[in-house]
């Protein structure tokens, strides 16, 4: 009795072993997971009967993180769907976004205006909703073109569950997209030329996809949807996009990613993001998903290192670099996120800039985190440090930034230090504003830089003969204009008809407006009838002739080239001046409009008054020298951007030529 009892209690001890065993195998955060989700465990027992190592490994990468992960479920598909439809059946698709635009603007105010509130996404997290049914098919599908697919054979295996395996891109609905997609484009692999070279196969999918899309900055209110939505949709901004493309390049095995800045200088709303291929050469390949014409850019010639500070990643898997692991009191939104990964590394030149900030009255253990600016004195956190002997070094940091630090201690931010720039050899260089020596004069033009339209070979002709035979050319503009140019004429003779004309070959007309004066000092305002020639009547141009007359700079004329717009002034008339305004955000001063100024001292701006303009400038004097400024239309308008001010011009930051 006693033996056989020994027996049954060796068998349990034996059994309990293995059981224990087969448990102590799954990561500690699987067995979290397995907790709240029995289901998912069918997903491991899947892969161990199989004796499938690698996927079973897959598996726990997914699983140990898929409690944190959440979609929305937004209740408005079906007003989209129908918008969409309505966009598609327009005329000339491609070449009215500004009807397009002002449709799809009318149409969300119709729609939401007729609702008592816009009614908000539904959240479901995975772990609730998920089945093992759906995670098995995602896992086998991803390896599957992983393990076939000639263009990914430099990718690890650590590579793989991060650009290829993940079966949600952002926080979209869950849908069965990669077989989706994978039907949809399969058949590209017959027209792929370099089956190694996944940028290759990366263009294919990218025009297969972005053939049928459909771009509206008023579409920022459509909320995420699932890749066959949005697929079905063809309509969206960039985050749909990027989520699109992602996802069908991911189901065939192309390791895509998407990166993103918090503070891009180049756009008013501080943010931007875009889509990144991991190339056969180890190397990144930043490239804008969804646009009909694509290039996969080297890192050293991303035009993003113009603008940008700071790059971070989407991961599907915790960063556990991330700071919200060190127990810090009020960490900044920016860095509570343990999904995302600073890649500013990866890009080269403008970046990968290291520079060391001495920090006085602060103690070791701190942290300095580094702010830049958005619009106006909206400023971003990009970057931090922590504090050591003083010191705090900052490590891959755009260089055409505009910064300023504050210290966070005992879960407060505080020390804000001066405005400083970046020198080519990662040194600082504070912005310290003097009141002792100051400027007399200093005349303001803008209050943001602007989209600079080309003009160059456009020509000012003057005629006697209403059709412009035997016309003189007057003046000719230059490549760019940015501000009113004023420009002193004279011609050989008095003239009837004078025109604004962009000969064949030259840029298109984007005009706001045109100015004439006659008399000794150009005093007198020359006025006419306003007429002219469209050169492609097809054109959905806004090409309204008396825009570009009526002195009202927020008005346009938009032509294509080999258009032209006169002014018929009665009688021969001599002008002696001309102001041209090109096509504008607005951004300029204009007359009658409230300005104040203001230049930055120790996380303060502090005013240097307000005027109402005159003209098309404003004029402050006695201002300090070597300060930032930020010049502030009160009368109307959001954009605003920082300067410094030398040589009687102003330099838009964070553009800095240094000598």
């Amino acid at each position: 009795m006693q033996n056989q009892f020994k027996h049954k209690y060796t068998l349990i001890v034996l059994l309990l072993l293995f059981l224990f065993s087969g448990c102590s195998n799954i990561p500690p955060e699987v067995e979290d997971t397995l907790n709240k989700a029995g289901e998912l465990k069918k997903v491991i027992e899947h892969y161990k009967a199989l004796g499938d190592d690698e996927k079973l490994e897959a598996t726990y990468y997914l699983l140990k993180d898929i409690k944190y992960k959440y979609g929305k479920y937004p209740p408005d598909y079906d007003f989209y769907l129908s918008l969409s439809a309505k966009v598609d059946s327009f005329d000339n698709i491609w070449d009215c976004q500004d009807r397009i635009d002002k449709f799809i603007e009318k149409e969300l105010n119709n729609y939401y205006n007729n609702r008592n509130r816009r009614q908000m996404p539904q959240i479901k997290y995975d772990i609730d909703i998920i089945t093992s049914k759906f995670l098995i098919s995602n896992i086998d599908m991803a390896f599957d073109v992983w393990k076939t697919k000639p263009w990914n054979k430099h990718i690890s295996f650590d590579e793989f569950c991060e650009w290829i395996l993940p079966y949600r891109v952002n926080n979209e609905p869950l849908q069965p997209w990669r077989l989706y997609f994978y039907k949809k484009l399969n058949k590209l692999e017959e027209l792929v030329t370099t089956p190694n070279d996944p940028k290759n196969i990366g263009l294919l999918i990218n025009n297969a996809i972005a053939k049928d899309l459909i771009f509206s900055p008023k579409l920022k209110v459509m909320p995420n949807y699932g890749g066959i939505d949005l697929s079905n949709l063809k309509i969206g901004v960039c985050r749909h996009r990027y989520t699109l493309i992602t996802m069908a390049m991911r189901s065939m095995g192309v390791p895509v990613s998407i990166d993103f800045t918090y503070q891009y200088n180049i756009k008013k709303v501080g943010n931007h993001s875009w889509t990144v291929l991991l190339d056969r050469d180890g190397k990144i390949k930043p490239f804008n998903g969804g646009e009909k014409e694509i290039k996969f850019l080297e890192p050293a010639a991303c035009p993003l290192q113009e603008s940008v500070t700071t790059v971070f990643r989407q991961k599907y898997g915790i960063n556990t670099n991330s700071l919200i692991f060190k127990s810090i009191k009020n960490l900044p939104t920016n860095f509570a996120n343990p999904f995302i990964k600073e890649v500013t590394y990866q890009y080269v030149g403008n970046f990968n800039k290291n520079f060391d900030v001495k920090i006085n009255n602060s103690e070791n253990g701190n942290y300095a985190f580094l702010f830049t600016y958005t619009n106006g004195t909206k400023t971003q956190i990009v970057s931090y440090a922590k504090i050591k002997n003083g010191v705090a070094k900052f490590k891959n940091v755009g260089s055409k930034g505009i910064y300023f630090y504050k210290v966070l201690s005992n879960g407060r931010m505080k020390l804000p230090s001066q405005a400083f720039k970046i020198s080519k050899n990662g040194k600082v260089i504070y912005i310290t504003p003097d009141t002792v020596n100051v400027v007399e004069k200093m005349v303001l033009y803008r209050k943001f830089p602007q989209n600079v339209y080309n003009t160059l070979g456009a020509q000012i002709q003057g005629s006697n003969a209403a059709n412009f035979l035997n016309e003189e050319i007057i003046y000719t503009m230059p490549e760019r204009v940015n501000e009113l140019k004023d420009i002193s004429v004279n011609p050989t003779k008095k003239y009837r008809y004078y025109r604004y004309f962009a000969p064949y070959g030259a840029p298109d007309i984007k005009i706001a407006a045109i100015f004439l004066y006659s008399g000794i000092k150009g005093e007198k305002t020359v006025k006419g009838k306003i007429f002219g020639n469209i050169s492609d009547k097809n054109t959905c141009d806004d090409s309204i002739f008396e825009n570009a007359f009526d002195g009202n700079i927020r008005t346009n004329f938009n032509a294509p080239s080999g258009s032209w717009v006169a002014i018929d002034v009665g009688k021969p008339v001599k002008i002696v001046k001309i102001k041209v305004m090109p096509r504008s955000s607005f951004n300029i001063v204009e007359p009658g409009h409230t300005y104040e100024l203001f230049y930055f001292n120790r996380g303060k701006w502090i005013s240097l008054g307000k005027k109402v303009a005159d003209d098309y400038n404003v004029v402050y004097n006695n201002t300090p020298t070597g300060a930032l400024f930020l010049l502030r239309n009160l009368t109307t308008g959001i954009e605003e951007r920082r300067f410094l001010y030398a040589n009687n011009k102003q330099i838009w930051l964070p553009f800095i030529k240094e000598k």
